[in-house]
């Protein structure tokens, strides 16, 4: 069940593709077993079988930042950007660690975390198009700043913000 529609668009391997922001129900979505980051963790030596969407999730629990990612979550009250999800599938192909933690909130409290935001992505965008995306958001992703910009960030939020240096590092861990 889908609820909020609305359709934003993103460039793959340039072709302009809509997709479909909205919260969807987290045990509606299943990991993507060609997930990078557990990849060479979970598949057998021969990739003959695929791990289980319960060692996939028990596998991403285990990993320090996907326990980082649970606080800030609940810190914030819900995730920043989306989980991506292929329609035909419901496999989420981008935010597995995201929706490993949220599963984790649902087992602290099932109503407040039952719905997750996720961004659609529409049956053409092919196993192609998927890989050339992830590639893009975690080879090249965004550029982090330099220490000095990073610093005058932080000194902006402080002093033109009035955000407090204890507030600033929940905020910003």
């Amino acid at each position: 069940v889908k609820l909020e529609e609305h359709p934003i668009t993103i460039h793959i391997q340039g072709t302009c593709y809509t997709l479909i922001n909205c919260q969807l129900r987290h045990t509606d979505l299943k990991f993507y077993p060609e997930n990078p980051r557990v990849y060479s963790a979970l598949h057998d030596i021969d990739d003959s079988q695929h791990p289980t969407q319960e060692e996939i999730q028990e596998c991403l629990e285990g990993m320090e930042h996907v326990k980082e990612l649970r606080d800030l979550i609940r810190e914030h009250g819900g995730l920043t950007e989306p989980l991506y999800v292929k329609s035909a599938t419901m496999e989420v192909v981008e935010g597995n660690s995201r929706l490993a933690a949220y599963r984790m909130l649902a087992e602290e409290n099932a109503v407040k975390w039952e719905r997750v935001k996720c961004a659609i992505l529409p049956d053409e965008v092919d196993d192609s198009a998927i890989a050339s995306l992830l590639g893009l958001l975690h080879l090249k992703g965004k550029k982090d700043w330099k220490p000095y910009e990073q610093a005058a960030f932080l000194h902006r939020r402080h002093y033109k913000d009035g955000i407090s240096i204890p507030n600033l590092a929940k905020e910003i861990p």
